[in-house]
């Protein structure tokens, strides 16, 4: 989350990051067995699919904003080469703020909605009210605009693995409202010569990725499997437009000291935060996709919620109208009190963002394609167990479809 400290995190490590060399057990013991007992239902489900996935076939241009020149490339080895394996991502991340389908009704919200205060929770607490600019016909072209001139003064870097800042290797990316405040924390030497050239007088902000995905794309690229490639790339991408939203922020709201939410309703919606990032992603997808354990170690991609255990065990659970299979009692796990919720992806959605004919039926014709029937796991922490159920879903990703 973008903060009034100009160079926080805007991303939660404990809420969203990529897999790192630390050992999943430590915070979730007996998880391994979960691994085990979860992957034939993924299998089934399509998550896990290797054969019959196409290659990424998107024709459009990479946007000025994430083309070579805004990268910091100084410490980054075979950077023409890594450039290249991203470049799906960056087209998808170019098609999320290019689209009119994608842009529409997010970031003209964020560009001209109006910011207001509330009082709630004993807490006075900022949201945007929708204001009347963002519904005029110009509005797309202002946006439009708006990235046009981030573009000349946004830098993007991997961040560089600090042995002194460990919380870094759990942060899919980061957003600093300027870009000598990003050195401290993210180790990236920063010299007038070696970044992109910026505008005299106007913010500019650094975005920040995460080394992990440096070495996937020199390193692991070429031996890992088309279903790595299509995860990994979706990831980066779903990343690099989450960071952003806040150097958008930053860039066209310099007086901001906070993001605020990103409307009234949000503040009172379970799972929402004040994170534009996120709010985001909620808009596009429905929900915030994570790539962090446990579901990790089984290489499939998912949609968290983290929710509040009901107050005592349930002898079954209902979902979408249905009892969920129960998958099994294991160990304790650090995190007790909370119910992980998890929407496996299968991988055809995942692929068919990569499609021109997918962006054409949404672009043309307003068929937006919903990721349709899926598995849904559910954990339960609680003190003496972990509990797991697995259930198929079929509703929209974020409605609620736990019975009450």
């Amino acid at each position: 989350m973008a903060s009034s400290n100009p160079a926080a995190h805007s991303i939660d490590p404990a809420n969203n990051s990529i897999p790192h060399p630390s050992d999943p057990q430590e915070r979730y013991p007996s998880v391994l067995k979960l691994y085990k007992d979860v992957r034939p239902h993924l299998e089934a489900a399509g998550c896990l699919a290797t054969q019959g996935l196409p290659k990424p076939s998107l024709s459009n241009d990479i946007h000025h904003l994430f083309q070579k020149s805004r990268w910091v490339t100084a410490s980054v080895d075979n950077f023409e080469e890594v450039y290249e394996r991203m470049t799906p991502a960056l087209q998808l991340a170019s098609r999320f703020i290019t689209s009119e389908a994608a842009i529409l009704p997010y970031w003209p919200h964020v560009l001209f909605g109006k910011r207001v205060q509330v009082h709630e929770n004993d807490e006075n607490l900022d949201y945007l009210e929708i204001s009347s600019n963002e519904l005029c016909p110009e509005a797309v072209d202002r946006v439009r605009e708006a990235f046009s001139g981030l573009s000349e003064n946004i830098s993007l870097a991997f961040m560089e693995e600090n042995p002194t800042n460990t919380s870094l290797e759990g942060l899919c990316g980061a957003t600093f409202r300027e870009r000598e405040r990003s050195v401290e924390t993210t180790g990236i030497p920063f010299s007038e010569d070696a970044w992109p050239p910026v505008e005299n007088g106007k913010p500019h902000p650094t975005i920040t990725l995460n080394a992990h995905y440096h070495e996937f794309f020199a390193s692991r690229y070429s031996n890992a499997t088309r279903r790595k490639r299509l995860r990994v790339l979706f990831c980066f991408a779903v990343t690099l437009i989450h960071e952003t939203v806040h150097a958008f922020c930053f860039s066209t709201h310099p007086t901001w000291k906070e993001e605020p939410w990103y409307n009234k309703e949000s503040i009172s919606s379970a799972g929402h935060r004040q994170e534009m990032g996120f709010a985001w992603e909620r808009f596009m997808f429905g929900g915030r996709t994570d790539a962090w354990y446990p579901m990790e170690k089984l290489r499939a991609l998912h949609y968290q919620e983290v929710r509040d255990l009901p107050p005592v065990k349930e002898d079954t659970l209902m979902v979408d109208g249905k009892e969920a299979k129960f998958l099994g009692s294991y160990q304790p796990a650090s995190a007790q009190g909370k119910r992980f919720v998890h929407d496996c992806i299968p991988l055809e959605w995942i692929a068919s963002w990569f499609s021109d004919e997918r962006w054409a039926l949404w672009e043309q014709n307003g068929e937006y394609k919903e990721i349709g029937k899926r598995l849904r796991v559910v954990v339960d922490m609680w003190e003496t167990e972990t509990r797991a159920y697995i259930a198929e879903v079929d509703s929209k990703i974020g409605e609620s479809l736990f019975d009450s």
